[in-house]
């Protein structure tokens, strides 16, 4: 139904007129809500502990100038001298638009939801097919609700796709491996973004991101090396931060037969002490010890075992280590025997 002129002080208005002011102001409004209103509301937010304001304004930011929009065109879409049947479909463009802007914004609640939920966790690093099962999930129901608020039946759609579903799964048997086995990884929660991992293959580094397809492992040299997440679950793998971080780092050495094992073990624990003192990514307050290892073919085979903070400060502390104890060894006149063999020949 058309509207009516409308009448202000002795002043005839053009419902187009109306229609066009009420557009103009909810775009003011919009404007004010996001630069003004939202940017105070950012800054209290961030002044408060709870995070979870964070994550809602975080979601809204941008939309609520569409949604002082989307008011603003609905009033208009009611002033103007519209037909019924256009006054009915811009109701249900602007509703189609306004549940999708919904649905955007739960995605970005939900993803920063999930981040926060692995910050908390002690995660470092990325974990993309947690929000990215998360967000596509979010925008499935997004979808049905703005297919059933459109009068589309929604029971044929979801029939639809459990039949696709099962062609889809046969087709994509890999592809489902690595995301299940993505999943599997993530909820047991023995393999984490920022974990240093080595595997059974000789691969070590930290655990970058966990994708949906594969899992990204930044290796000491700062190369990425990705590996299918269904070949990392079936692989041993040692995982060097859990239960804690710090280890022991056993590094190999002998003696000859002659030596005093005794005033050797005291110069190692000594050198040993020293370079703990000095070398960063060490635990120095745990003292280093000796561990007699086995009477070997060239000598007295030991371990000195070193305590250091991760597993990347090992290396570093086991050259320093070596440094140190072959000057003291030559120093003290301490011999590192050489391999030797003992051949007998028999005259025939």
């Amino acid at each position: 139904m058309p509207a009516a002129p409308v009448e202000l002080f002795g002043i005839v208005i053009n419902p187009w007129a109306i229609a066009a002011t009420i557009l103009g102001l909810s775009i003011i409004l919009g404007w004010i809500s996001e630069r003004i209103v939202l940017r105070r509301l950012r800054l209290w937010a961030a002044s408060t502990s709870w995070r979870g304001d964070d994550i809602i304004i975080g979601a809204v930011r941008g939309l609520t100038r569409v949604w002082a929009i989307l008011i603003g065109c609905a009033i208009a879409a009611d002033q103007a001298p519209l037909s019924p049947d256009y006054e009915a479909t811009i109701h249900r463009v602007l509703q189609g638009v306004f549940i999708f802007t919904m649905t955007l914004a739960a995605a970005r609640g939900a993803s920063a939801g999930v981040d926060l939920y692995a910050e908390r966790l002690g995660v470092v690093g990325k974990t993309t097919i947690a929000t990215n099962l998360l967000r596509a999930l979010v925008f499935i129901i997004g979808g049905l609700v703005l297919l059933q608020t459109e009068g589309i039946s929604i029971a044929p759609v979801l029939t639809a796709l459990g039949v696709g579903g099962l062609a889809v799964a046969l087709a994509l048997q890999d592809t489902l491996s690595n995301l299940f086995a993505g999943v599997h990884i993530l909820v047991q929660r023995q393999l984490r973004p920022g974990d240093f991992v080595r595997l059974d293959d000789g691969t070590e580094g930290y655990v970058q991101d966990v994708g949906w397809r594969n899992t990204t492992i930044r290796s000491l040299v700062n190369n990425l090396v990705v590996i299918p997440n269904g070949k990392l679950a079936a692989m041993v793998v040692t995982n060097c931060t859990l239960p804690s971080s710090d280890q022991a780092l056993a590094v190999p050495l002998s003696v000859a037969y002659d030596s005093d094992l005794a005033r050797i073990e005291a110069v190692v624990i000594e050198v040993a002490q020293g370079v703990l003192d000095t070398t960063p990514g060490t635990r120095p307050e745990v003292a280093p010890v000796v561990r007699w290892r086995n009477l070997g073919d060239h000598g007295v085979e030991f371990n000195a075992v070193l305590r250091v903070a991760d597993s990347e400060s090992q290396h570093l502390v086991r050259s320093e280590f070596i440094k140190a104890i072959h000057a003291r060894f030559k120093a003290e006149g301490i011999t590192i025997p050489y391999p030797t063999r003992t051949i007998h020949v028999v005259a025939p």
